[in-house]
């Protein structure tokens, strides 16, 4: 893990995820190593690899939260979205902090099951919450996932109301 960070921190992004990766293959039992694996693929964008770190993870450690968070990230870009549902639920239940996000990815969900009465529930829910109180994702984070809310809400149809309700917040918070 600390030779993955010093890559890390000198832009080798592939080559800390390279270590962390060789440490599991060659059995690893230390459940950090599989959680920054998972982390760095994710930010590698290897997302069926991020799946199978997190697998090794959730073996290692069991029920632990943030995993069904970032489960669901990678299954929303894998096109599994009925599974990142399931991931959601999941991680609901573990980590009231990570409310936010699973309601953002809930959305996220609904729009990718062509759903969008179900987008706009959970977008209503966005919404209401008053973004500048969010403490449990940081600046990068909350931009990612509201870039992910955007994307989705292409599936209301167009004139929707909703639709200028969210470019306002956007805009409102800089993102």
């Amino acid at each position: 893990v600390s030779l993955a960070n010093v890559y890390r921190q000198t832009d080798r992004a592939r080559d800390a995820l390279a270590v962390l990766d060789l440490c599991l293959r060659e059995g690893s039992d230390d459940p950090s190593v599989a959680w920054e694996a998972a982390l760095a693929a994710y930010h590698a964008d290897q997302f069926e690899s991020l799946l199978t770190y997190l697998d090794r993870h959730d073996a290692l450690l069991p029920d632990q939260p943030w995993a069904g968070y970032y489960r669901a990230m990678g299954l929303l870009e894998l096109g599994r979205p009925a599974e990142a549902v399931d991931a959601l639920g999941v991680e609901a239940d573990r980590n009231p902090d990570s409310e936010f996000g699973v309601e953002v990815l809930r959305a996220c969900a609904a729009a990718a099951l062509g759903q969008p009465d179900a987008f706009r529930a959970h977008a209503e829910a966005v919404l209401a919450v008053r973004w500048s109180t969010i403490d449990t994702f940081t600046r990068a984070g909350v931009k990612n996932l509201a870039g992910r809310l955007w994307k989705a809400a292409a599936v209301l149809p167009p004139g929707d109301p909703l639709v200028p309700r969210l470019e306002e917040r956007l805009t409102l918070t800089g993102l």
